[in-house]
């Protein structure tokens, strides 16, 4: 209960106190470029291997799942802006 309370108490300085969100927001940036520049490496290893081991029929299933009718939207746009850029690109390639 006092480790919840006190969490709960710096949740509610944080929320009221922009000095604190300041020096939080730094700090915090300071450690994400400390990490990423010493483990930018074992970070793209660990994610290329993650991605790797996955199977495609398991990730698309998946994706259907979480994403339902949003993905037919998705794949609608994608295929409008696609063509677009397409016939922009085929225009300009003309023109020149």
């Amino acid at each position: 209960m006092r480790v919840e309370r006190a969490v709960e108490g710096f949740g509610e300085r944080l929320a009221e106190d922009p000095a604190l969100q300041a020096k939080i927001d730094a700090g915090l940036s300071r450690f994400a470029g400390y990490v990423l520049d010493e483990y930018a490496g074992t970070l793209s290893e660990i994610i290329e291997s993650t991605v790797e081991r996955w199977d495609p029929g398991v990730v698309t299933d998946q994706l259907e799942l979480l994403l339902g009718r949003d993905l037919q939207f998705i794949r609608i746009n994608g295929t409008l802006v696609g063509g677009l850029i397409g016939l922009f690109l085929h225009t300009v390639s003309q023109q020149l």
